[in-house]
């Protein structure tokens, strides 16, 4: 168990950019995105308990929370770094691209965008850090259903890991934007080559499955 517990950042590395996109290796497996998104919830599941109704439990709740979406403010992260890279003011062409999308946004990603407001993030004033408060908040629905469960089964204090989990999913793509043309990593792409924008996603979601592993890991150790 304890080997599995310090595998988990790189477990949740390939887990985690397989739920988003199928990797090379599940290229031709149609329900590779949804099988890695059981084996999430089950890897969480074995830090609580190894009853057949734990791993059911723990898989409904990863999809509960991860099922909104969040692409409008991911999106505008990684083309905001592309067009500032290409010269272009990459602040007007994002507001732009949000003033076009927040209007048709579904009701559960329009709750995030107004609670964003409310904190005084605006998309037609800071676009940038509109984004990554969203994804911050975002992040925090994710792992809130999970985090809630394990302070109930395992110890109180995991609660409040839904803060560093959810920190982990904006500063991600921080970091993967950072990278100058991470384009041709075959280890994270489904094509040869990917466009910048869409590599720097890819690495953003294995960046942030090393985050949720290192956390699960550290709250295992300490529980």
């Amino acid at each position: 168990m304890e080997c599995f517990v310090y595998c988990l950042p790189l477990i949740f590395a390939v887990l985690h950019r397989g739920r988003g996109d199928d990797f090379w290796f599940l290229e031709d497996v149609d329900i590779g995105p949804g099988l890695c998104r059981v084996f999430m919830g089950v890897s969480i599941a074995l830090l609580a308990s190894n009853e057949w109704w734990s791993y059911l439990l723990f898989i409904v709740l990863y999809f509960m929370g991860e099922k909104p979406g969040w692409g409008l403010w991911q999106g505008g992260i990684v083309n905001h770094a592309h067009l500032k890279r290409i010269g272009q003011n990459a602040d007007i062409n994002l507001i732009v691209q949000l003033n076009r999308s927040i209007k048709d946004l579904p009701f559960f990603e329009k709750a995030i965008h107004d609670i964003t407001n409310a904190l005084k993030f605006y998309h037609n004033k800071e676009p940038l850090s509109y984004c990554y408060v969203s994804l911050f908040i975002r992040g925090l629905w994710w792992w809130l259903p999970i985090t809630a469960a394990l302070s109930i089964m395992v110890k109180w204090w995991i609660a409040f890991f839904v803060f560093p989990l959810a920190l982990g999913f904006p500063a991600s793509n921080y970091i993967a934007t950072l990278f100058r043309s991470p384009s041709n990593y075959r280890f994270y792409a489904t094509r040869e080559s990917l466009t910048r924008t869409e590599a720097w996603w890819a690495l953003s979601e294995v960046i942030y499955g090393v985050w949720i592993g290192c956390m699960f890991t550290t709250i295992f150790l300490l529980r």
